[in-house]
């Protein structure tokens, strides 16, 4: 803690959400590029650098049909391979208060891409967790370890009954940023994607709309 403020660990998966995410202050933000991985190695490092709590911030996947895109969703905890972490009760508690369109759910972290209907609706079944992503299970691991507090905030990108496009699939750069000319390329090898692309980058909106409104909420309600 300094000055009587928490400094905060902020982990993404994507350049785009650490953009985001860089308005709030006192915070160290690392992007792992939405690769698990690098993740757990950038959790560690952010618990290392004496963050006193840490955050997952970025969008996320709906596993749960009653969730669309734009959808502020707080983690209540954390499930994945690894086991089942609860997110900090008192800061859920704060955001919930400050952010009353937000759900609290539970979040399925991910060492994959989950793309398919199929995956979503399978991990929804087995776990019941509402929504996936690949940073979450990374923070929840580094803060059991470390025993410091931690929170997913995510907003929801593509439904349940999206399939996201082969094409976007592999154009994440190792920093986060996306690949605008490997996603062309894909395309073109692939054209049919475009009438998947279209509606995901609508989707892609909303869920930034939905980040900027939980990070103002942070901001303005002083949550840390």
């Amino acid at each position: 803690m300094e000055n009587g403020k928490w400094k905060i660990g902020i982990l993404c998966g994507l350049k785009s959400e650490k953009r985001v995410a860089s308005k709030i202050p006192n915070s160290v933000i690392l992007c792992s590029g939405s690769n698990p991985y690098v993740g757990d190695e950038l959790a560690e490092e952010l618990a290392e650098r004496g963050a006193d709590f840490l955050m997952s911030f970025g969008v996320a996947g709906a596993l749960s049909p009653y969730l669309h895109a734009g959808n502020i969703v707080i983690g209540e905890k954390v499930v994945s391979s690894s086991g089942n972490r609860a997110c900090d009760e008192d800061t859920v508690k704060k955001l919930l208060s400050a952010l009353p369109e937000a759900r609290m759910a539970s979040v399925y972290g991910s060492d994959k891409l989950v793309s398919s209907p199929s995956e979503k609706k399978k991990i929804y079944s087995d776990t019941g967790c509402h929504i996936v992503d690949m940073e979450s299970q990374c923070v929840a691991k580094a803060a059991a370890k470390h025993n410091i507090p931690f929170i997913a905030v995510r907003a929801v990108c593509d439904g349940v009954k999206t399939q996201i496009p082969d094409s976007v699939i592999n154009s994440v750069r190792s920093d986060g940023s996306v690949d605008v000319m490997q996603t062309v390329n894909n395309i073109l090898a692939k054209p049919m994607d475009i009438f998947r692309l279209l509606p995901l980058a609508i989707s892609m909106y909303k869920a930034y709309n939905g980040l900027n409104i939980a990070c103002k909420t942070v901001i303005t309600e002083k949550i840390f």
